[in-house]
């Protein structure tokens, strides 16, 4: 496959995912935790999907649903958003990191 072909693949199924984030009915964010928008987007998007690793690029896809990709920050940003979202969920959810592909979330 051509590079270009794998951006654009890429590409869709990232709006797939944003499609998908922005008609999900139900929020699974517990209220009484303390996040800013795009924390609880991306713990969000990590507990509608318990178990299954969401790709970087999902999870800027959800944090940053708001905002053309073409502005989205290098997938690599996403490690320092998980960084702080699990000191703000310690003992409450456990998210695990998948290397090299992306995170897993499950609530404890």
């Amino acid at each position: 496959m051509c590079t270009r072909c794998a951006v654009l693949e890429a590409e869709v199924e990232s709006l797939k995912y944003v499609i998908d984030e922005m008609t999900s009915p139900a929020d699974p964010v517990p209220k009484d935790i303390p996040l800013t928008r795009a924390l609880r987007r991306i713990l969000g998007a990590l507990l509608r999907y318990p178990g299954q690793i969401l790709t970087h690029d999902q999870i800027i896809a959800a944090s940053k649903a708001d905002t053309p990709s073409a502005d989205w920050p290098d997938p690599h940003c996403v490690s320092v958003q998980i960084y702080h979202l699990r000191k703000r969920v310690a003992g409450r959810v456990e998210i695990t990191t998948h290397h090299s592909i992306g995170y897993s979330a499950r609530i404890l």
